[in-house]
């Protein structure tokens, strides 16, 4: 061989070599790189958790039921009247009563209440007025404000003080009472669709993620993403799961009782109950509400709301004496703390369910109300 020859075999050893070197390098780079860029992509999807879009009348009807599902057969609701409700717990007592009706005698009689009585002078005052109550004092200046089927009389006025105290301070009490008590003691024999209850998993998955993001934004937490601020991702996953359940289990209840009560769908009723008690007679918020929870999910809380309205009347229904015993030996009125009822305005109902029960519409109002 030549030198040239062998010149040339030097420089494409060389040459080989120094590839042969690149390549292990390169080799090396990606055995160290791709590691490093997968735990990079896993870090970012962890600390990216983001919300999507929630579709709350996905798989609703526009009358606020599941598509394809019968409730009624899937159901097994508990006796109306016995869900364990004592009507005396969402009630007034006697003495509240006693005190509303002694506020409005001294308004309406001028009979203002002395300074610097002690508390039983106080009391015997109160009695003093109550008594000043009669059928005559009634026609003249209460008659005119007492709507409703009430008679004219002192016990009239009586019934209808009591009865306006219940609506205007108790109702939602009581009707939270009874969509608790329905909730708890129904049972779903047969689940709603999967996609029904794959969409629900995805609205609470997202709601979470929102009040995450929403004390994050106000240093309410230091978490730096939604997994860690629930405990971890299994943790965050059993609650969506869970949530999801309660929410499944609030469709189906309320969709069997609803049927099972006789009830039906009235879409004036229903547009009714979405502008005067969701969006509170403003047209801007019941079009913001109609966009953003669509009319299935709107209509559904509209059933919710006959259902528990429906079911609390029958432990509004009572006996007549428990609540007017005459003036003259109503027990002593006790300066104990009352509503701030006026028993001159007309009765308006307003449940606590507002489009997240719950602060705007949220599905997640889950054995609630």
């Amino acid at each position: 061989m030549s030198i040239e020859n062998r010149l040339a075999a030097k420089k494409r050893s060389a040459k080989a070599r120094k590839r042969a070197k690149m390549k292990s390098a390169i080799e090396l780079g990606l055995i160290i790189l791709i590691p490093v860029v997968i735990l990079l992509i896993v870090l970012l999807i962890y600390n990216n958790i983001k919300s999507k879009e929630k579709n709350y009348s996905k798989y609703l009807t526009s009358e606020g039921v599941i598509e394809g599902y019968n409730a009624l057969d899937s159901v097994t609701l508990p006796d109306f009247k016995d869900l364990g409700i004592k009507y005396d717990d969402y009630a007034p007592t006697n003495a509240q009563v006693d005190a509303q009706i002694v506020s409005a005698l001294r308004e309406k009689l001028e009979q203002p209440s002395k300074e610097n009585m002690s508390a039983e002078e106080k009391t015997e005052d109160d009695k003093r007025v109550l008594n000043l109550l009669t059928d005559a004092v009634v026609e003249e200046h209460f008659a005119s404000v007492m709507t409703g089927d009430y008679p004219h009389t002192k016990e009239g006025y009586r019934r209808f003080v009591a009865d306006k105290m219940q609506k205007d301070s108790y109702s939602s009490e009581l009707e939270s009472a009874v969509g608790a008590a329905l909730l708890e003691k129904s049972t779903v024999d047969k689940n709603p669709p999967k996609k029904f209850i794959k969409n629900q998993e995805q609205i609470i998955r997202n709601e979470m993620i929102d009040d995450y993001e929403f004390y994050k934004s106000y240093n309410i937490t230091e978490a730096e993403n939604a997994y860690i601020y629930y405990g971890g991702k299994d943790e965050f996953n059993k609650s969506v799961t869970s949530k999801a359940e309660d929410n499944v289990k609030m469709y189906a209840v309320y969709q069997a009782a609803f049927e099972k009560l006789g009830l039906v769908y009235d879409a004036t009723a229903a547009d009714t109950f979405i502008r005067s008690n969701l969006a509170y007679g403003d047209d801007e918020t019941y079009d913001k509400y109609m966009k953003e929870y669509g009319a299935g999910y709107l209509t559904f809380l509209w059933r919710r709301h006959e259902v528990v309205e429906h079911i609390a009347e029958i432990y509004e229904i009572k006996d007549d004496t428990e609540t007017t015993e005459d003036p003259e030996v109503t027990p002593s009125v006790t300066p104990e703390a009352t509503p701030s009822v006026t028993p001159e305005a007309t009765p308006e109902v307003t449940p606590s369910v507002t489009p997240e029960a719950t602060p705007e519409p949220t599905p997640t109002e889950t054995a609630a109300e």
